[in-house]
This record gives structure tokens, sequence and C-alpha cells, in this order.
């Protein structure tokens, strides 16, 4: 690593470093604004809860669009009339034949 990316790399470091210290001193500070407690300066984004219902949708959804990705237009045309008429678990029945 030459002298300059390596002072590179350092001045980034510090950056992040500094960074990370300005947002905890955020977060700290936050709370004692009470007329501003609808603003969120420093947080974590929580992960939304699925039902094992909706889990299983998406699973579904991603497996269709994974099978329709590699498709030509033709044949994808093929299959998503096949979801519109008979649903997702028949379209991908029908694009894992159309691929193999």
């Amino acid at each position: 690593m030459s002298p300059r990316s390596a002072r590179i790399h350092a001045d980034i470091r510090a950056i992040t470093k500094s960074l990370k210290v300005l947002a905890r001193h955020l977060g700290r500070l936050a709370p004692l604004l009470g007329e501003h407690q609808d603003m969120v300066i420093v947080g974590k984004r929580s992960r939304p809860q699925l039902s094992a219902r909706h889990r299983a949708a998406l699973k579904l959804q991603g497996r269709y669009m994974g099978l329709l990705r590699g498709l030509p237009v033709r044949k994808a045309a093929a299959v998503k009339r096949v979801r519109a008429e008979k649903g997702v678990r028949a379209a991908i029945a029908v694009a894992r034949r159309v691929i193999g």
C-alpha cells in the first residue's frame, strides 16, 4: 500500500469514528429536547413483523419472479397469463416446465 493510499484509509477511518461519536451524542441529546420528541435523529429501523401466511406469500412471489426473470419475453407472457388465470403456484409449475 502506498503512503498516499494509507493516508486516505487513515482519514476515512478517522471520519467514520467521528461520525459514530457524533451519532451517539445526538442520540443522547434527542430525548432531552422535549419539544422535538416526534423527530428521530438516530435510530435503527425495526424489521416488520410478518405472519407465517405473509412470509409464505413473499417466498412464493420470490420464486415466481426469479423464474420469470430468466425467461424470454414470449414465454414470460405465457407464464403471466397462467398466473392471471390460475394463480402463482400454477404459474411457477408452468415456468419450471418451460425452463427445463
